[in-house]
């Protein structure tokens, strides 16, 4: 596997943190969210947080599965490109504090817990397999967050 699809699916690195790396790449994947929108007008950071996550989901469904055939595992734990796509996903339309720790802990509760229907998406074969579970649960914490008034317009929880 060349090095450029290795540093994606890692996370350029993250993957390889010896303890809880799909945590770490999720705390780093809020944390490159915030500085987005500490970049960017609320409009434009929206829209370049979502093509990053766009960008490292498209890398999942791509290289995921050639990475479980290499590494004889399903999902192996240093490719976390498909925590940093779900984990943007649930972060996605807010930019504060309580909302991003929401997000964070919402999300990386679904990504360990793996409730019905999360869990299931593992089975799915290749990159979706390793994917749909974290996007499935990066969905629901934005949903619930939406429904919650967690996600609210720029400036609210700032």
């Amino acid at each position: 596997m060349r090095a450029p699809v290795k540093a994606l699916l890692s996370f350029f690195g993250t993957g390889y943190v010896p303890v809880a790396p799909g945590t770490a790449a999720s705390a780093v994947a809020i944390i490159v969210h915030l500085c987005i929108f500490w970049a960017l007008d609320w409009g434009p950071a929206t829209v370049v947080s979502a093509v990053v996550a766009l960008v490292f989901a498209a890398a999942t469904v791509i290289w995921g599965g050639e990475a479980e055939r290499l590494h004889g595992a399903r999902d192996p734990g240093w490719v976390v490109s498909d925590e940093v796509a779900g984990q943007l996903v649930a972060a996605a339309g807010t930019c504060g504090p309580v909302g991003l720790a929401a997000a964070f802990a919402g999300f990386r509760l679904l990504d360990i817990a793996k409730p019905f229907p999360i869990g299931r998406l593992e089975r799915l074969p290749g990159g979706w397999g390793v994917l749909a579970d974290d996007l499935a649960a990066g969905v629901i914490v934005a949903t619930v967050m939406r429904l919650s008034g967690l996600m609210l317009p720029q400036g609210v929880f700032s």
